[in-house]
């Protein structure tokens, strides 16, 4: 019956990438108040190439004109004011959230800018392997919480919220809450079979997660086991969005229920998992699937035993979720 059923499905067909990248954890504060990065043109030059504020926060950067003597008169600007005002250089922080500030020329074509987080929350080492926690408690909804430093336990997320790490940081999981939404960028989910924990993060009913370059990893010093999933939603979540990631020491990388929300795959490393995605688009108690939607793309699968694995009924499936044929394997 599942011939059938996969006759139904649309599949495009995607040349799938070398490589992936490694996610990368950028620094969290300007590279030097007083060294000035490289000119992106050659004519103005910013002290800065990325930094971050809290909310309140203000901060003067300066730019430096390439030649000295050509005194250019210089334009400032935010990409998103919201986020940050800019006025001569002096950058003041509105509300949580990522801009570019970005100075120019005026009359030519010549500029710089830098990267700018703004937080509502900022956590460290100092702050405790709960201090991760006390920070999304504090949060209001649509808040930025920055991971500085440090390695926290696991954390329930029960409203809209993103999570920025920076280097040597890393999460021993997230529980997302029904109706709840966490995107989460360069951070380190992990764990080792040692401390007990599953370093997974578990998604639930109408729930969204969003991860960006980040690393899901699980180590057995035995090399014995591996952990259960890095990302388990399995009932109705609204969405799963995992772009640039890398996974390593589960039985199944990205494991997705019956759902009617989005599923977004592409970009990841999945190197050497059993199965890489499990997807089971049946409803629970029910013979009507889901309606999924969504793309599975341009991941890499060396050494998996599954690539994508896929579980429905075999006449009421609806969906458009395109993933290369290649990819696919159909329980019977």
């Amino acid at each position: 019956m599942t011939t059938k059923r996969y006759s139904r499905m649309i599949f495009v067909v995607f040349v799938l990438a070398a490589t992936v990248s490694t996610a990368l954890f950028f620094l969290c504060s300007c590279t030097s108040s007083g060294a000035f990065s490289r000119a992106s043109d050659g004519h103005v030059i910013l002290n800065c190439s990325f930094d971050y504020l809290k909310t309140g926060e203000s901060r003067r950067y300066y730019a430096k004109q390439s030649p000295a003597a050509a005194n250019y008169s210089l334009v400032w600007a935010s990409s998103d004011e919201s986020v940050a005002t800019v006025d001569d250089g002096f950058v003041t922080a509105v509300s949580g959230g990522e801009t570019v500030i970005r100075v120019s020329v005026e009359g030519k074509l010549y500029r710089a800018e830098m990267k700018l987080t703004v937080a509502d929350e900022t956590v460290g080492e100092k702050d405790g392997k709960n201090g991760l926690q006390s920070a999304l408690n504090r949060v209001k909804n649509n808040g930025v919480v920055l991971i500085t430093d440090g390695y926290f336990d696991s954390v329930k997320v029960d409203k809209r919220v993103a999570v920025k790490g920076c280097r040597n940081a890393a999460v021993a999981g997230f529980e997302v809450a029904d109706d709840a939404q966490l995107f989460i960028e360069s951070v380190a989910v992990y764990a080792t079979s040692v401390s007990g924990e599953n370093a997974c993060v578990k998604v639930g009913e109408n729930a969204s997660f969003t991860a960006v370059g980040c690393t899901f990893f699980y180590d057995d010093p035995s090399g014995e086991s591996r952990s259960p999933s890095a990302v388990f939603a399995p009932s109705d979540a609204a969405s799963v969005y995992c772009r640039a990631c890398s996974f390593s020491g589960y039985s199944e990388c990205i494991e997705a229920g019956a759902t009617d929300g989005e599923i977004y795959i592409v970009n990841n490393d999945f190197s050497d998992a059993e199965t890489a995605v499990d997807i089971d688009m049946r409803r629970a108690g029910g013979e009507e699937d889901g309606k999924a939607t969504g793309r599975i793309a341009d991941n890499v699968y060396i050494g998996c035993g599954e690539c994508v694995r896929l579980l429905f009924n075999a006449l009421s499936y609806t969906g458009t979720l395109e993933i290369p044929d290649s990819d696919v394997s159909v329980p019977r």
